[in-house]
């Protein structure tokens, strides 16, 4: 077996073997998504030092860094000095302003959160929202369906009606996010905000921004309408971004555009899905952030953590709750009353009980099934996806007009099959090849995938890019519907309306079948979780979590329940393996 480079370029500058070694530990570590690994103390070397560069003993020029039986990178033990100092500058910040006088704040919450005194899980809400009140930054953690989204915009109403409120002799105050001054003065009375909240939508992924925009405007519609933080055209043009647009991150100049001198122009900015956020990513977000604005993250920390290194948002939660500090468990799922078994099965797999999980499978309530191999009825239900739900027969129209296009992506989100591999029969190649073999051979595929004619006969075909262009807007992971019909050029439409020709695309492969770590963001009605044959060390506690919970309506899982027993006793360590210091405190 050869040397891993790292040990070897370490060797080559002088490294002790203890040293080279750790460094191809680390490199390995890196690879699951680990930035800090336990082991013993190592050699004096001039490649190794006690802190992250910046910190009172730390060399800028050694690569390692080992203290206390700790060892990092330098590059991820300065990430994790620097998100440190930023949330601990936030943690440690008071709103500003004049607070909402109790009475009327405990009069909204009522207005806002009407069953909070008969209801737990509704208190429980309330109670998040009051306590982002009190703070620059709140986490707020729950699995799917139990309101975290619907508490957010509860919470933007309640900080919009603060900064109508008006304090006693206090005057205007520059935002240091480069936005007009505000006043701070008596209530309005018509309603008319005083300065409005400037606020940010962010998410990991375009299919995560696509969804909480949309979940935004939903609970904005639902709202009072004399709570309604924005009018009825700002919540419609209310929009999501991914962090990375909002940093400026893949610019010509190769930097973020936002920093600490140049901060994003919002004073509450909520961050969803802050799970799948690695370590550089969450830095760069934090150091973006004004010193005086309001941060929320979002996210269930039993999910899979971001594909890069890192998972600053589970530590966060782990240490804040272990510290009593800013952040807010919602356990409550609104989602599954009538279809039990998706949520049976997530609390299963969260625990990890495979004695539980054997008994639920046996006996599986509603919405969940187990079948243990890959059956004709899965292959039938890929196929209508192909075919019922992407052919211009049962959109109604034609696949290139907006109501054919609209219909086409919802149906996109009926049924979805998810791989733990990429490659092999079971990985998401194999399903994806094995059903356009399929379709084929039934006949199907001259509604399908090839093509016809007539444009109003052609195909769309569900695609998911795996580069990046920012130039066109488009990023790995997202999705879009590839349309084919002989007699004009083939062409891939974007879910928000736009269409670019498949010359000039990024590459993409076909996605009836997307991988576990693709899917995240992404919800389907009906999900199934195709599991390899034998156990992988990829098959995870958190990547079954993750497939399952992707599930709205159903959830079936294709495998050997003794594959799936395996699999939870598996769990991912990534981030700092002995409690980082990613945290405020």
């Amino acid at each position: 077996m050869s040397k891993p480079i790292i040990a070897s370029w370490l060797e080559r500058y002088g490294a002790p073997p203890d040293v080279a070694a750790a460094g191809a530990a680390l490199s390995a570590g890196l690879a699951e998504g680990q930035v800090q690994l336990r082991g013993p103390e190592l050699s004096r070397s001039p490649l190794v030092c006690a802190q992250a560069a910046g910190g009172p003993s730390g060399s800028a020029n050694a690569p390692l860094v080992a203290h206390a039986g700790n060892w990092q990178f330098q590059r991820y033990a300065q990430y994790e000095r620097r998100l440190a100092e930023r949330l601990r500058v936030l943690a440690e910040g008071r709103p500003g302003g004049t607070p909402l006088p109790v009475p009327q704040q405990e009069a909204m919450l009522d207005e806002l959160f009407p069953k909070r005194k008969t209801d737990h899980a509704e208190a429980r809400q309330a109670e998040t929202a009051r306590g982002a009140l009190r703070a620059r930054l709140t986490v707020i953690a729950g699995g799917p369906g139990t309101g975290k989204t619907t508490t957010v915009v509860r919470l933007v109403a309640l900080m919009q009606a603060a900064r109508n409120h008006v304090g006693t002799g206090a005057g205007p105050r520059e935002s240091v996010s480069g936005g007009e001054p505000w006043h701070e003065g008596t209530r309005d009375t018509k309603s008319q905000k005083k300065q409005p909240l400037r606020l940010g939508l962010l998410a990991p992924t375009g299919k995560a921004a696509a969804r909480l925009a949309h979940a935004f405007r939903q609970g904005h519609t639902a709202l009072p309408e004399t709570l309604r933080p924005l009018t009825a055209a700002e919540a419609e043009a209310m929009d999501a971004q991914t962090i990375h647009r909002a940093l400026g991150v893949g610019n010509r100049a190769g930097r973020p555009r936002c920093g600490r001198t140049h901060p994003i122009p919002f004073d509450l900015i909520i961050v969803d899905e802050a799970s799948m956020v690695d370590l550089a990513l969450m830095t760069l977000l934090f150091e973006a952030v004004a010193d005086d604005a309001h941060v929320v993250l979002i996210g269930d920390p039993q999910q899979l953590a971001a594909i890069e290194p890192g998972a600053p948002f589970a530590d966060l939660v782990a240490r804040l709750t272990r510290e009593n500090g800013s952040c807010f468990h919602l356990e409550h799922s609104f989602r599954f009353g009538a279809r039990p078994g998706i949520g049976a099965i997530a609390e299963v797999l969260s625990r990890g009980d495979s004695t539980a999980l054997t008994q639920l499978l046996r006996s599986p309530p509603a919405g969940l099934s187990h079948l243990p191999e890959l059956r004709e009825e899965v292959w039938e239900a890929l196929e209508r996806l192909a075919y019922a739900g992407l052919s211009s027969e049962t959109t109604g129209a034609p696949l290139d007009s907006a109501q054919g296009l609209s219909v086409a992506f919802a149906r996109l989100e009926r049924t979805r099959a998810l791989c733990v591999h990429r490659k092999g029969p079971l990985g998401t190649s194999g399903i994806n090849h094995r059903l356009a073999r399929r379709l084929n051979n039934t006949g199907r595929a001259q509604q399908t995938l090839q093509t016809t004619s007539d444009p109003l006969h052609a195909s769309l075909i569900p695609i998911i890019f795996t580069q990046n262009q920012s130039e066109l807007g488009v990023s790995n992971g997202d999705e879009a519907l590839l349309l084919k019909g002989r007699g004009h050029e083939s062409k891939i439409w974007l879910s928000d309306g736009r269409h670019i020709a498949t010359v000039r695309a990024p590459e993409f492969e076909p996605a009836f079948a997307l991988t576990v770590h693709k899917a995240q963001g992404s919800e389907f009605d009906h999900v199934f979780v195709i599991l390899p044959d034998k156990d992988s060390p990829h098959l995870t506690r958190e990547l079954l979590y993750t497939a399952v919970t992707r599930a709205r309506v159903e959830v079936t899982l294709v495998g050997r329940i003794s594959v799936l027993a395996q699999a939870l006793t598996r769990q991912t360590l990534a981030g700092a393996a002995a409690g980082a210091s990613t945290a405020p405190g």
